[in-house]
């Protein structure tokens, strides 16, 4: 009986100067510093509309599906015009026989050179924005999933109003130790 009163008061004693010594660092830390520091209770709210600010900025993906209708135009028609060319060259107009196929074998020289600035323009803009549009999408995702996270914190947040509190209680008048129970509305 001795040693489990000695170690409870040992322990709670422990426990005593442990507490009050980080209650002295945090005083010698404050007075250390110029800036008054409080301990308040941290709001999640406003880390939840930081984290929705910070991904917003990189959400908007609406350009990127601009690029990739143009990409995918410009890569489309160069790569019409250049089969086109090579099927004039190889296949159609490779002998000549009347004008007509000589102004064949021009158009299919013509369109073989307008369709290698279309795909040098259209496939890197293609690649790009197919690019920038997974990353976007990603981050309109993560946006989303915090928002939702925030709507159910504040309704969470409203719907507590019973808090319950345990606390170590120690009575020395009739040697009993137990936990006491606070409850605020």
């Amino acid at each position: 009986m001795f040693f489990t009163r000695f170690s409870f008061l040992f322990f709670m004693s422990v426990f005593l100067l442990h507490a009050f010594t980080f209650a002295n660092d945090f005083q010698t830390l404050s007075e250390k510093s110029s800036k008054n520091i409080q301990l308040t209770e941290i709001d999640s709210a406003e880390i939840y509309q930081n984290l929705i600010a910070e991904e917003n900025l990189d959400a908007n993906y609406t350009q990127n599906v601009v690029g990739i209708v143009f990409g995918s135009v410009f890569t489309g028609t160069g790569t019409f015009l250049l089969s086109f060319g090579v099927y004039g060259f190889f296949y159609k107009y490779s002998k000549p026989e009347s004008f007509s196929d000589i102004g064949g074998s021009a158009l299919s020289l013509i369109s073989t050179f307008f369709s290698i600035p279309m795909l040098s323009i259209g496939i890197p803009l293609l690649v790009h924005n197919i690019n920038k549009y997974s990353s976007r999408k990603n981050h309109a995702e993560k946006r989303n999933e915090y928002i939702r996270a925030y709507k159910r914190y504040k309704k969470q947040k409203e719907e507590t109003s019973l808090q319950i509190m345990l606390l170590p209680s120690i009575n020395f008048a009739h040697n009993a130790a137990g936990l006491s129970a606070v409850v605020a509305f």
